[in-house]
């Protein structure tokens, strides 16, 4: 009997656990006896100190994974693209002393492009700073070049970055003049619906291409929209 008294005793001290919170002695929270809530504790209302600076110890490390979690996702998610723009940046700065290289010819590096059909070439060029208006020894643009060719994704590319498709060579020939006198109807037809023209060229002297399209154009009636 007098055993059993001493184990209640000594649940009854490992229960009512005390720290000092705000200059108060707290129990801990809810203290029993043998199953029994203890009223009579004056402190029976106030905050659990203990339970809440294990609630504290406990969210450190969560908030640490979450913080360290946040970082990495930024990480993936900008990083590559910063280092994207500095590699662009880069192969762009290495190439300049080529890009602006000009030949005997007068060629720059975009007319060799232009002149390949290097359509990729062509807008890295562009992107570079290279004159989109720059002619040759024979005053030949890019888009003169890319046309006579037949280069049509060159001569899109050239003409969404702004390209004069008016400008004239030495003999005064547009690029649309220059791609019908090499038979590239394709380009012709994407110049004409650009706008381009052939800059007073006399209908007598026009090519048998643009000759053809024109006749063409003239007799296919307007699609109402």
């Amino acid at each position: 009997m007098l055993a059993g008294q001493r184990n209640q005793q000594f649940t009854l001290s490992m229960r009512r656990r005390s720290s000092n919170y705000d200059g108060h002695t707290l129990k801990d929270c809810e203290p029993s006896f043998e199953g029994k809530t203890i009223t009579e504790s004056e402190d029976q209302g106030k905050p659990c100190a203990s339970r809440f600076n294990v609630d504290m110890v406990l969210d450190i490390p969560a908030l640490a994974v979450a913080f360290f979690m946040a970082l990495m996702l930024a990480r993936f998610q900008f990083v590559p693209k910063l280092e994207d723009k500095a590699r662009q940046a880069s192969q762009a700065l290495k190439a300049s002393a080529s890009d602006w290289a000009v030949d005997e010819f007068g060629c720059t590096a975009l007319h060799r492009a232009a002149d390949e059909g290097n359509t990729v070439e062509v807008e890295r060029l562009l992107q570079s700073g290279l004159d989109i208006e720059a002619k040759e020894a024979w005053e030949e643009t890019p888009l003169h070049i890319a046309a006579r060719k037949g280069h049509a994704d060159c001569v899109a590319c050239l003409l969404a970055a702004g390209a004069n498709s008016e400008a004239m060579d030495l003999d005064d020939r547009t690029p649309l003049v220059l791609a019908a006198e090499a038979k590239q109807e394709e380009v012709c037809r994407m110049l004409l619906d650009s706008g381009a023209g052939v800059a007073g060229l006399p209908d007598k002297d026009l090519p048998p291409v643009l000759n053809q399209i024109f006749l063409e154009r003239l007799l296919t009636p307007v699609k109402e929209t």
